[in-house]
């Protein structure tokens, strides 16, 4: 495994290998779901694609930041908490596949522990005043794309986190000492990696309305960003589904190449 940013043994790192083991699960069958059943679908595409959304910030904010601390590893232990499912009746198994899934998802719920402390959530609403004097990233725009122009399948998602970043950034200006900073640090971390996943997308030729590989798990990102923070995606938007894209590349071995992850020992660049 290559792990560019953050250590073999961190948050990112458990993520990954707890993935591989439900893929290697759902391959061998003997209870477990398998890799056509729809909640392998969603589970394995839920947990690729929250593995690129910790690419992304680890690769802007780097694995010691107070926001990437206190955010991923609650994120990635959600991906991989859906991924018990495709384990089926071998979950609790000590051995193989399940020995090794289960190892990771322990190693991650006591990241995620860490991650709610309250000390880490003050340092991260440290930044709070950055959003309302200008300073911080979330200051500004999540992309200087306008919605109108961006591709259709991004629009709707992008646009559901800008109205969230313009009510952060209001909520910031009118703070007052002793006001609800917690939840405010929360959401200030997920807009955090909105942006980070934007600002390392590189727009790549395809139609306007069309999926690809590198659309799809930005597409997928925004989308659990978003229902994260409340607003979850509109069913009339299955015609951009992004999932069986994300789905055939982790079931090809054909990770996304993040800093993170490691494309099954491939180091192409997303």
């Amino acid at each position: 495994m290559f792990l560019a940013h953050g250590p073999a043994d961190g948050p990112a790192g458990h993520a990954e290998a707890a993935l591989r083991a439900a893929l290697c699960a759902a391959r061998e069958g003997g209870g477990a779901l398998p890799p056509d059943s729809p909640v392998t679908r969603d589970a394995v595409c839920g947990a690729v694609v929250d593995l690129w959304t910790a690419g992304r910030l680890l690769a802007v904010r780097g694995p010691e930041s107070a926001t990437a601390r206190h955010v991923l590893p609650r994120i990635l232990l959600e991906g991989t908490e859906g991924l018990a499912a495709v384990l089926g009746t071998r979950l609790h198994e000590q051995g193989d596949c399940a020995g090794e899934f289960n190892r990771h998802a322990r190693a991650l719920a006591e990241a995620a522990r860490q991650a709610g402390d309250p000390r880490l959530a003050a340092r991260v609403a440290e930044a709070l005043s950055g959003v309302a004097d200008g300073g911080d990233r979330l200051a500004r725009p999540l992309t200087g794309v306008r919605p109108a122009v961006l591709p259709a399948v991004l629009a709707p998602a992008v646009t559901e986190l800008e109205a969230e970043r313009l009510a952060l950034a209001a909520a910031c200006r009118t703070l007052a000492d002793g006001g609800a900073v917690p939840p405010l640090a929360d959401r200030y971390a997920l807009l955090t990696a909105a942006a980070a996943c934007l600002d390392r997308w590189r727009h790549r030729r395809a139609g306007h309305g069309t999926l690809t590989g590198d659309r799809a798990r930005l597409v997928g990102a925004l989308e659990r960003i978003a229902a994260r923070l409340g607003r979850p995606a509109d069913p009339a938007r299955a015609e951009h589904d992004w999932r069986p894209l994300v789905l055939a590349e982790a079931l090809g071995h054909r990770f996304p190449a993040t800093p993170v992850l490691s494309a099954m020992g491939r180091r192409a660049a997303s």
